[in-house]
């Protein structure tokens, strides 16, 4: 499955937040490490606006993480 193949076959996309609350004292875990177990999850926001994903360049879409820490 190439990335033009799902991009064809998806009729919508929806811009969202993932809102993060870690469950663990001394949070440490690396963004890949969230992502994998899903352990922080408390919610989500979800746009109410849908997209049709042709002609999205996906090299230009991305996820910036932000460290409260700092």
């Amino acid at each position: 499955m190439t990335a033009a193949q799902v991009l064809a076959a998806t009729g919508a996309v929806y811009p969202a937040i993932d809102v993060l609350d870690s469950r663990f004292a001394g949070y440490s875990f690396t963004l890949p490490d969230v992502i994998a177990d899903n352990a922080s999850g408390a919610g989500f926001v979800l746009s109410g606006q849908a997209t049709n994903p042709a002609g999205f360049d996906l090299r230009l879409t991305g996820i910036r993480e932000h460290d409260q820490r700092q």
